[in-house]
């Protein structure tokens, strides 16, 4: 019998596959050649196999030549299960 939490980790993992896999209109490509989601001040990267949150302020640095002020952070190692299925199913409605 497969456990809860096995179950758990099996929708995390598939949401987070659907919202790395998403190609509707809210994807765009940035100067840097990376797909990403407008997230208000920051943006979502998309496409590299683990979705990832990066600041609006760093990209326009990484645009012009210079380091970033902070790393990019994985939604998946931050986010909760249910906000993972949300944005999932967000990003699912816009393809409609």
């Amino acid at each position: 019998m497969e456990t809860f939490a096995k179950r758990r980790e099996a929708l995390r993992a598939d949401a987070l596959k659907t919202i790395d896999t998403y190609n509707g209109k809210k994807a765009v490509t940035l100067p840097t050649g990376v797909r990403a989601i407008d997230m208000d001040d920051a943006w979502l990267l998309i496409g590299t196999g683990a979705p990832a949150l990066r600041h609006k302020r760093d990209q326009r640095a990484i645009e012009k030549g210079l380091e970033p002020s902070w790393e990019d952070v994985p939604i998946g190692e931050k986010w909760s299960t249910g906000d993972l299925c949300e944005l999932a199913d967000r990003l699912q409605q816009t393809n409609d």
